[in-house]
């Protein structure tokens, strides 16, 4: 084979944390993991510590019989009913986390989810999440700026959005296509047009952030802000980075594979963001619209955020197919998405959290510098 020279053009990029951001391990802690140490402090438990501790108080059966038999006490309750002080318990605390923000009901499951973290217990983001949100915001920047590029797509997605399909099929061959034509252009020697080589993204490289320490991290709620203005707390929590945090990682564009250029995902974030406060955030009042140099990162920032439904079909019929996809992937009735028509906006629901009293948008950063390395 034929050795190329690659061209390498390399970033370093800081990203501020405005927003809580939670990237999801996909563990949840179950309520034998972690207990309410005071009002304003969560800590989360080393069970093996734990386990050691009950066993030395002669508690080992009972300890098993309560983390088998999934009892509906949490565990400061079976703390209590053994006598155990909460002291005795604080050896046993991997960390603690404040979650002075939260106002959980009581009575009902408690939810929470962990924050991705390294081998050495900090928190950090993966490449993988702000490669995926790259893509999407370079999808939808061409989407917006070649207007008949994708016709044919356009009326396919609404039509298909038309029938039940299973949630995670769900107009999984029409986005496939539409990416195909954004970014399979590579058209590799021996190669099918839609074999994922010929993806010139492949030639955008994103390292994972610096690692952050847990001292950054703080227990949110899970917050929603309805598009009349009432807000709903849900007894959700997540490890979140806190606002004001540096997200630290490096981009490496390979030119030789790959056109796109820094100032050009400069110019699709701008894009995207305008898009989203048209299309989404404009209909709810008293919300900070976003600014040319935002980027959302991680999860429970909403589908909006996530997809090029408004990029691709612009606002009435965005709210349509949103209502569409909400429909035929089995969101339950009590969510009336139905009423997103009256509304004017879809999903009529914001995803927030409570951070220092403040209502914040849950994900929401902005590129703070970016520093040319090679």
């Amino acid at each position: 084979g034929v050795c190329v020279k690659r061209r390498l053009a390399a970033y370093r990029i800081k990203l501020e944390v405005i927003g809580p951001v939670h990237v999801g391990s996909g563990k949840m802690f179950n309520k034998k993991e972690y207990f309410f140490i005071s009002k304003d402090k969560i800590g989360i438990l080393d069970t093996v510590k734990l386990y050691c501790l009950v066993k030395k108080l002669g508690l080992q059966s009972e300890f098993e019989s309560y983390v088998i038999n999934n009892s509906r006490i949490d565990l400061a309750e079976w703390l209590e009913k053994y006598n155990i002080d909460k002291e005795k318990i604080l050896p046993c605390v991997s960390y603690t986390l404040g979650c002075k923000d939260t106002a959980l009901q009581r009575g009902t499951k408690i939810t929470v989810c962990e924050q991705i973290k390294d081998l050495y217990g900090k928190a950090y983001i993966p490449g993988s999440t702000i490669k995926g949100m790259l893509r999407t915001v370079l999808l939808s920047y061409d989407v917006m700026k070649s207007s008949g590029k994708y016709d044919e797509y356009k009326d396919k997605l609404l039509s298909s959005s038309n029938v039940y399909q299973k949630r995670n099929k769900f107009l999984q061959r029409e986005i496939n296509n539409v990416e195909e034509k954004a970014f399979y252009t590579l058209n590799r020697k021996g190669t099918r047009h839609n074999d994922a080589v010929n993806d010139f993204m492949s030639g955008v490289i994103v390292s994972d952030s610096n690692p952050i320490d847990i001292g950054n991290i703080v227990m949110c709620q899970k917050l929603e802000r309805h598009a009349g203005g009432a807000y709903k707390s849900l007894n959700v929590l997540r490890e979140c980075i806190c606002p004001g945090t540096d997200i630290e990682f490096s981009l490496t564009i390979d030119e030789t594979v790959c056109r796109i250029t820094i100032d050009d995902i400069y110019r699709a974030l701008k894009v995207f963001n305008r898009c989203y406060n048209d299309c989404f955030l404009s209909a709810y009042t008293g919300v900070d619209m976003l600014e040319d140099n935002n980027i959302f990162i991680g999860g429970g920032t909403g589908f909006v955020s996530k997809t090029v439904i408004y990029p691709m079909l612009g606002k009435s019929k965005g709210i349509e197919m949103s209502v569409n996809v909400f429909k035929n992937t089995n969101v339950p009735k009590e969510h009336k998405h139905y009423k997103d028509f009256e509304y004017g906006v879809s999903p009529h629901i914001l995803k927030c959290t409570k951070y220092n009293g403040q209502v914040l948008q849950m994900g929401l950063c902005k590129v703070s510098s970016v520093e040319k390395i090679s």
